[in-house]
């Protein structure tokens, strides 16, 4: 009976475990606005552009326009938890392990009726640092 409790908790820990974000950043956006972020690759003096911009916001739910490396892409995301962000991974990897991917995570806080803008935050996980942000 011990053995299979200690093997659950081998197996079940790490699925809760936290991410620890190597990078985060607040951005506050009106509507086409557009947020640049520059990843500097080690080996490439080339810098490789991530940017975005929410152009529609209808009840709960925002179009974000997104690209990177000059692959568009359209999410919609809503005011809901595990609705509000979407993951774009920043080099192809074959690993297996998620934890040590290098990806970014775009989060979608809240709407500012005053200012007509919302706020995103951007976390950046690159455990094996082999990116320069700005």
């Amino acid at each position: 009976m011990n053995k299979l409790i200690l093997a659950f908790l081998m197996f079940a820990l790490p699925l809760f475990a936290t991410i620890k974000w190597d990078k985060t950043y607040h951005f506050s956006l009106k509507k086409d606005q557009i947020a640049t972020i520059l990843f500097y690759k080690k080996d490439d003096p080339k810098p490789y552009e991530f940017k975005f911009r929410w152009t529609l916001y209808a009840g709960n739910q925002v179009i974000v326009l997104s690209n990177y490396r000059g692959f568009p892409r359209q999410h919609t995301l809503f005011f809901k938890a595990n609705l509000n962000s979407f993951r774009q991974s920043l080099i192809s990897e074959k690993l297996k392990h998620s934890l040590t991917k290098t990806y970014l995570l775009l989060t979608m806080n809240d709407f500012d009726e005053k200012k007509k803008s919302i706020n995103f935050t951007i976390y950046i996980r690159d455990s094996y640092k082999r990116f320069e942000v700005t």
